[in-house]
């Protein structure tokens, strides 16, 4: 894997937690340092304004080109979660007076709190169920369209399972019936090829610090023609977006992207058969394992269940060892509640608190792999015995 500079990792930890968030590269740090040391405003006509114009240009340019978009379809946010809202509150906008969205019951909290917030002012929203391997059906989002449907949110990979969704056919059907589509792409962008333009979603939502990028920066991608309309009055980012730029972070996220397009299908499928080797080791020595979410899946992330076993139990006793996992979105970790994404599955209330999500990154390796093994088969079986006396 390509990297103008090795990343210290040496902790002696091990990182299998990157779907919260990922270690910055150093080339990404040198763009973020590099941009704090253009310190006009990029709105300024002056000397300082129009360099630090040119870098918000460049940097823009950057993004676009690696997630398939054109410059103008590119507006910077603070991260996912804005853009996520922005995305959908801008659909919504745009299809006044209509109040019914469509919704996939996996979304992560940025969109479902947001949509389920909302019925109390008169939005209604129709949840489609995936099916017992996390995919949502192409048939069942058509279905639940409506002549007053305003949208529909539908995520390209799960956070918590990593499944892909169909979103290229999702697309096309909300085409069909002139609904647009807000798709929630930042656990997708910078693992599997994106490209905005042969999709056919009408807004994207990525997040920087998904893929080695700085935290708090994302973008909020909207299709030419797309029923979109900003929220809220904003003299920035095209109209998209109310306040002044953060160009070192902003920075920082192309540099992220600009590492990320040199990743090779070789290297993604070394990603994915670190995580095989992971799941088929705990399944292999293991009784009552389960992989939940399988199939077409983003190469990085594994979430299983332990049978028996409370996943804040056994996280605790991976901390200890020295492994860094989690049992679920990090928005929404310290919940005391199953996790929504596996209920909607179909899976009862014990297996899901069982759950525990591994996520590699590109500087995953096999020896971290191995330890993390070891340290959870040890934790799984500690916990067990200590149950049977």
């Amino acid at each position: 894997m390509t990297a103008t500079r090795t990343l210290d990792l040496s902790s002696g930890r091990v990182y299998l937690d990157a779907n919260a968030t990922t270690p910055v590269l150093p080339e990404v740090a040198d763009a973020v340092v590099l941009g704090m040391s253009l310190h006009g405003n990029p709105s300024s006509l002056h000397a300082a304004g129009r360099d630090a114009s040119r870098r918000l240009t460049e940097s823009r340019a950057a993004t676009a080109r690696f997630l398939g978009a054109d410059g103008r379809n590119v507006a910077f946010t603070s991260g996912g979660t804005e853009a996520c809202r922005l995305g959908v509150l801008g659909a919504l906008a745009a299809a006044k007076p209509k109040r019914h969205v469509v919704c996939s019951a996996i979304e992560h909290p940025a969109i479902r709190d947001l949509l389920r917030a909302m019925t109390a002012d008169g939005v209604e929203v129709s949840w489609v169920r995936p099916d017992a391997v996390g995919r949502v059906s192409v048939d069942d989002v058509r279905a639940a369209l409506r002549d007053d449907t305003a949208l529909a949110a539908v995520m390209w990979a799960n956070n918590e399972t990593g499944v892909l969704q169909p979103v290229r056919e999702i697309a096309a059907a909300c085409r069909e019936r002139g609904v647009a589509l807000v798709s929630d792409a930042v656990q997708c962008a910078g693992k599997v090829p994106v490209d905005f333009r042969a999709s056919g979603i009408d807004v994207l939502a990525v997040a920087a610090h998904k893929f080695h990028g700085p935290r708090g920066v994302g973008a909020l991608l909207v299709r030419d023609g797309a029923r979109w309309k900003a929220p809220f009055p904003a003299s920035h980012e095209m109209g998209r977006r109310a306040g002044t730029e953060s160009l070192p972070l902003i920075a920082g996220f192309a540099a992220a992207c600009d590492a990320a397009a040199k990743l090779t299908s070789d290297d993604r499928a070394a990603i994915a058969a670190l995580r095989d080797r992971l799941e088929s080791a705990l399944t292999g020595a293991l009784d009552g394992v389960t992989v939940n979410g399988t199939g077409d899946r983003v190469p990085n992330t594994s979430n299983v269940s332990f049978a028996g076993i409370e996943s804040e139990r056994l996280l605790a006793m991976l901390d200890r060892a020295g492994v860094d996992a989690s049992n679920g979105s990090a928005c929404s970790s310290r919940s005391p509640e199953p996790s929504h994404v596996l209920t909607s599955m179909g899976l009862g209330r014990a297996q899901a608190m069982s759950a525990v999500r591994f996520s590699l990154s590109r500087m995953t390796t096999r020896a971290e792999i191995d330890r993390a093994i070891a340290a959870t088969i040890e934790a799984v079986e500690t916990l067990r015995a200590s149950i049977r006396r």
